[in-house]
């Protein structure tokens, strides 16, 4: 279980439709940018004990990734 969760978009400006075109993007490591900070995370480098809230769809939609 996660113990924080952090808020990412999609970086350099891309956005995703569905659910699976956003994990489609993680497992291919696409980075993802953290808000507020602007710190950048991919699949390769998100720690274990965080879980990500992303944001997609034009920031409508929610997915979590743990």
């Amino acid at each position: 279980m996660a113990s924080e969760y952090v808020v990412v978009v999609p970086a350099y400006g891309r956005d995703y439709r569905s659910k699976r075109e956003v994990l489609a993007a993680w497992d291919d490591g696409h980075d993802f940018q953290c808000q507020p900070s602007g710190r950048y995370v991919s699949k390769r480098d998100k720690p274990a004990h965080v879980a990500l809230q992303v944001r997609y769809n034009k920031l409508a939609r929610v997915l979590i990734i743990e």
